[in-house]
């Protein structure tokens, strides 16, 4: 299924328009092409559009400058991380500086590659749940219609009193909340666009198409489950991160000056164990988390074939019913059920699928599990 949708309206007007409007793409009386919003496309935009990103490229170049500045001043002196020196004052100040500034500059690093990945997920959110929603729109309106088809059915026989108020009462409760829950998912829908359109930086008026599909496959690792973990546990940016601080810690612990405080070698001997146990907990966690997710592929690759199977069993059902409708054996009502049953059984696929997606992304990026 092909997921487009054209855009020229502002982004407080989004959430004015009816379903209809975002249904249609947007003409204008001239020949402006609209952008093609891949999902490549969207997700550079989503990095180029990330505050917090330029932010860390700054602190890098100014954190590379100072540091640059006091190896110049030090004319090439330096300790090693595994060797202990007692130093005079200023060239073992300059030496804990220079090694905390190489530190703070990898974990700017580190942390630029995880607001990266996250733009990967964030993106692929949304675009999953632009399409979902669209489908599941649409899934509703046909409910309601088939529902509607059925009220009338039963006022009918509630004239003919075949069927009491309670039940014709009910029947219309339960059209009301479809309707409700319509225009529940319409806002939702509305609201995805929104915010799909900020973390990419779409401009008041900008027209755009969406060309993306939700597609399915099959989750495959080169690697033993154990042997990711470990592999994973080793090279994920925030473990990564953790490292940075664990081997700054090491570095200033063995640094010390001829006036240094009798207590400042504990005090860095506790800041060095702490970063230890920070970065245990996150490997102890994301082997957690890691095997966690692989479970939840694994249900859900199961959760597909089954609504594979599904959907082939309201096909034949389908086919059977409009052999019936059209020899006069069953009504108009039921041939739509089971044309609805069809629909929805699509719905669940493509749900299915567009969960199954987002666990592949958290598995190749697994500082983004959470829970």
């Amino acid at each position: 299924m092909k997921y487009k949708r054209l855009l020229a309206v502002s982004i407080s007007a989004l959430l004015m328009f009816s379903s209809t409007a975002f249904a249609a793409e947007k003409t204008s009386d001239d020949d402006e092409q609209p952008m093609v919003i891949t999902y490549d496309v969207a997700v550079q935009r989503a990095i180029d559009n990330t505050t917090d990103i330029d932010t860390l490229n700054d602190t890098i170049k100014y954190l590379d400058d100072c540091n640059s500045a006091l190896w110049n001043n030090l004319n090439g002196i330096m300790a090693l991380p595994d060797e202990s020196y007692v130093l005079e004052s200023d060239i073992g100040s300059s030496l804990s500086q220079t090694y905390n500034l190489s530190s703070n500059i990898k974990k700017s690093e580190y942390q630029k590659q995880m607001l990266e990945e996250t733009a990967l997920l964030t993106t692929r959110n949304y675009l999953n749940t632009i399409a979902v929603s669209k489908e599941s729109i649409e899934l509703m309106k046909q409910n309601i219609d088939v529902e509607k088809e059925n009220y009338e059915q039963m006022k009918i026989k509630n004239k003919l009193g075949m069927l009491s108020d309670k039940d014709l009462a009910t029947e219309k409760n339960k059209v009301d909340s479809l309707q409700n829950n319509l225009a529940s998912t319409q806002l939702a829908l509305d609201n995805a666009y929104t915010s799909f359109e900020k973390l990419i930086g779409i401009k008041n008026g900008e027209k755009y198409v969406i060309d993306y599909d939700i597609e399915y496959e099959p989750f495959k690792l080169d690697v033993p489950l154990d042997s990711y973990i470990t592999i994973k546990t080793q090279t994920d940016p925030s473990i990564k991160a953790a490292d940075a601080d664990i081997n700054n810690a090491k570095y200033q612990k063995n640094i010390s000056t001829y006036e240094t405080s009798a207590y400042s070698y504990e005090e860095k001997d506790n800041t060095l164990k702490a970063a230890d146990r920070t970065k245990g907990d996150l490997v102890k966690d994301m082997k957690t988390n890691i095997q966690t997710c692989a479970n939840n592929i694994d249900k859900t690759d199961e959760e597909i074939k089954a609504a594979l199977l599904t959907i082939d069993d309201a096909k034949q059902k389908y086919d059977t019913a409009k052999v019936n409708y059209d020899v006069g054996n069953i009504t108009k009502l039921q041939l739509d059920q089971a044309s609805l049953a069809i629909t929805s059984a699509q719905v669940s696929l493509l749900q299915l699928y567009s969960q199954y997606d987002i666990y592949k992304i958290k598995m190749a990026h697994p500082f983004l599990i959470t829970g």
